[in-house]
């Protein structure tokens, strides 16, 4: 029977966001993050239990691909796009767990890490959340993917696992997909059909504007407003930080 109870687990969407530079610390120094959520949950995350976010017996035999990022890097829309590019041949688990490659990888399993833009990134994960429209919340977002950078920077590397750019990702899935999964789809993934596909989800389910996973309309003005913080000497700080994090998990995990 599969069990994920072996290795840690660490979800960022669940840390506080008054404790965002306490996990970006602990992040700094291998295993600190680990013993963090594995024995004092509770100083930095919501504990409630999800079935949602860790693998299960079913889920590891079934799956085809994982894709990996931090919230709003583009897991969705790739998630979207393998399901296309698979035809029903597979499923696609999508995580936010750092650690999740230990499940998967040593049966084969390829693991795709999705890489955006920081300061994008981490305005977009602020939209998203509603935070204040301050310096402060943007350095905050910075820290929380700083951690989550640092964490998936010291994973082991393999040839399975491999880190994507956002930019990639969206232009032109289809490539994408076939470089991990080493195979073609029965039809050429459009990077327009798979946003029509998203964005019709997103309807279905009345996704509202802050938490669509396409561009919106709404979120401009508030892009806008946080960009006039991209000067801001804390923000440039931790942008630095981030940047160094992400280029660190680019080296490693690309091939």
């Amino acid at each position: 029977m599969f069990s994920t109870d072996s290795r840690p687990h660490f979800h960022p969407h669940r840390v506080y966001p008054r404790r965002t530079r306490l996990v970006m610390g602990a992040s700094r120094i291998a295993g600190v993050t680990e013993a963090l959520v594995r024995w004092a949950p509770r100083i930095a995350l919501n504990t409630t239990p999800s079935i949602s976010e860790d693998p299960g017996t079913v889920e590891v035999l079934s799956t085809r691909l994982v894709v990996c990022g931090i919230p709003r890097s583009g897991t969705t829309y790739l998630s979207r796009a393998a399901e296309m590019f698979l035809a029903g041949d597979g499923a696609v688990w999508k995580s936010h767990d750092p650690f999740v490659g230990r499940d998967f990888l040593p049966r084969g399993i390829p693991v795709i890490i999705t890489l955006r833009p920081p300061l994008e990134h981490a305005i977009a994960k602020a939209i998203f959340h509603e935070d204040p429209v301050t310096p402060a919340s943007l350095a905050r977002r910075l820290a929380l993917i700083t951690a989550w950078y640092r964490l998936m920077a010291r994973e082991p590397r393999h040839e399975l696992l491999r880190a994507w750019d956002f930019s990639d990702i969206i232009s032109d899935p289809d490539y994408v997909l076939r470089t991990t999964l080493r195979q073609s789809s029965a039809a050429p993934i459009d990077s327009a059909a798979v946003e029509n596909h998203v964005g019709d989800d997103d309807a279905r389910r009345e996704v509202a504007s802050p938490h669509t996973h396409i561009p919106h309309a709404d979120r401009a003005q508030l892009r806008a407003h946080y960009e006039n913080f991209v000067e801001d000497a804390k923000v440039c700080r931790y942008l630095a930080l981030t940047l160094e994090a992400q280029e660190r998990v680019r080296q490693n995990h690309s091939t």
